[in-house]
């Protein structure tokens, strides 16, 4: 009940927002008591859960309440993000008032691995045939196919893109994604390239540099595909990768659990809520991007996005010294392929417990790039800053 109470609080602010436009102080000092309500039923929420999880016969309770935990995460901050944009004068609102930290990434790849983890002692389980327990295979380079389809003709409200969104940001997405997707490829093999000559030539240099280059790789692989997946028909050719996953890293390997207690209803919508069995709509085909991906390759991004302004810079903290840049190269790459796909999380703005959050992180992205200097001269026309760019602009005249 807590965790409903806790969404429910950030759909009733989303509302508000919504109906008013730019609220008055009244409204706004109800959406303050709102987030403050969520925040609170949230916590009780995750209490509850955790003295639960040892209770064998409770695990019915747990999962489902495990992506309504995920929902509400995406929702307060897509909700604060929304809020700060309403306010004219919204550098009143308190520092942390939208948190520079990514646990809605946390929080939506921990729901996945809830149920992946039930999936590994449990292999009999009758999931689709073309669905695995093993890792995705890496197709890279794989070639972008030249033209693209009209596989989102037919959106359903709730799904993806608002109306204004689908008729100007989607089709420019889709004509540069693939020319953008090829310049990426081309600095993945550069970077990587580098990276094994340095770590040569550093005969004692640390092994997880050559892991995170890995983990850019696969990650660039999920991302290509899940480009194709948005933007092609099912009538096109594409590879196909599984979408269940074993964990890529020990933080990510979850408990051993009895999945014959868990109601099969449950299973069922866990296994599309979490992206474990092949998805139609867009908003999940999207988000599994952070399914996906190994955890070294999150730990390199969050390593630098939960340091960027909206925390500690606007403390007077010298932002830029706090990254721990170790293997510059990698960490760009990484950063480069996170803003790829920041760009299709923009195409969901229509969601309403997503909104305005892909465009919110790819502007820190895009300023995490200028303080530390990882602009090149070449890169005049990144393609996600001009596609923030593009969302910027419009929103000036619509």
């Amino acid at each position: 009940m807590s965790s409903i109470l806790a969404l429910a609080a950030m759909c009733k602010c989303h509302d508000i927002i919504v109906r008013t436009g730019t609220p008055s102080l009244e409204d706004r000092e109800q959406i303050m008591n709102l987030l403050d309500l969520g925040d609170r039923h949230h916590s009780a929420s995750l209490r509850q859960t955790h003295d639960e999880i040892p209770n064998t016969d409770s695990y019915d309770f747990v999962l489902a309440n495990a992506p309504l935990m995920v929902l509400f995460s995406s929702a307060n901050h897509a909700v604060r993000i929304q809020f700060a944009q309403s306010v004219a004068n919204s550098e009143n609102l308190p520092p942390d008032f939208i948190s520079a930290q990514s646990q809605w990434i946390s929080l939506i790849r921990a729901a996945h691995f809830a149920y992946t983890g039930l999936l590994q002692v449990q292999p009999e389980l009758p999931l689709d045939n073309e669905n695995s327990l093993s890792p995705p295979v890496l197709n890279f380079p794989y070639t972008f196919p030249q033209s693209v389809s009209e596989g989102l003709g037919d959106l359903v409200p709730e799904d993806g893109p608002t109306v204004a969104t689908r008729q100007l940001l989607l089709p420019i997405v889709k004509a540069s994604s693939g020319p953008a997707l090829e310049r990426l490829k081309s600095t993945a093999q550069s970077t990587i390239s580098q990276n094994k000559t340095a770590l040569t030539s550093q005969r004692d240099g640390p092994a997880c540099h050559g892991a995170e280059a890995e983990a850019c790789l696969v990650a660039l692989d999920v991302l290509t595909n899940i480009m194709h997946q948005v933007f092609y028909t099912e009538q096109n050719s594409a590879p196909t990768t599984p979408i269940v996953n074993q964990p890529t890293s020990i933080t990510d390997s979850p408990l051993p659990t009895d999945f014959s207690k868990v109601s099969p209803w449950l299973q069922n919508y866990l296994a599309r809520v979490t992206s474990a069995t092949p998805q139609k709509p867009l908003r999940r085909i999207i988000t599994s991007f952070l399914t996906r991906v190994p955890a070294e390759y999150l730990k390199v991004v969050q390593s630098i996005i939960d340091v960027t302004p909206g925390g500690a810079c606007e403390r007077g903290v010298s932002w830029a010294n706090q990254v721990q840049s170790n293997n510059t190269s990698v960490e760009q790459l990484a950063l480069d392929i996170f803003a790829h796909w920041l760009v299709l999380m923009m195409l969901l703005d229509g969601v309403w417990w997503i909104g305005q959050t892909g465009s919110w992180e790819l502007e820190r992205v895009i300023l995490s790039k200028e303080r530390l200097g990882w602009f090149k001269e070449h890169e005049g026309n990144w393609w996600p800053q001009s596609m923030h760019r593009v969302v910027t602009e419009s929103k000036k005249y619509i």
